[in-house]
């Protein structure tokens, strides 16, 4: 069969069916509910007035204290949420996705698509 083709000159252009379908890049997602989480713990620190103990109402506690432990608690809180989002547009891209056929290039397109790509840079 190869041999057949060759001698008539037909290139083999092979057809195939792809799955084509849109998907989150995680790490913006992961940092940014990680920023949030620490917008919202600099909020709670620093938004409201330190409450006094009860046990010993002399004693507070400084607010750049309670933004650090804030800030670890939310940020991973925020980080966890933003997986959580980027799972769910994941799972919305998978459902969306449509089936494409593609067809190997030709020798000569090949050259073509080539020499165009050189020809925009």
């Amino acid at each position: 069969m190869q041999q057949d083709r060759a001698t008539h000159g037909e290139p083999s252009l092979e057809e195939r069916q792809i799955t084509v379908r849109t998907a989150p890049k995680y790490v913006p997602f992961l940092v940014a509910g990680g920023l949030v989480g620490l917008a919202v713990a600099a909020i709670s620190a620093f938004g409201f007035p330190s409450p006094q103990s009860v046990s010993n109402p002399g004693r507070a506690y400084d607010p750049s204290t309670v933004f650090g432990f804030l800030a670890v608690l939310f940020a991973g809180v925020g980080v966890a949420l933003g997986a959580v989002v980027a799972l769910i547009l994941d799972r919305i891209g998978r459902r969306n996705s449509r089936i494409a056929t593609v067809r190997e290039l030709s020798t000569e397109e090949n050259r073509a698509a080539s020499a165009a790509e050189a020809d925009e840079d």
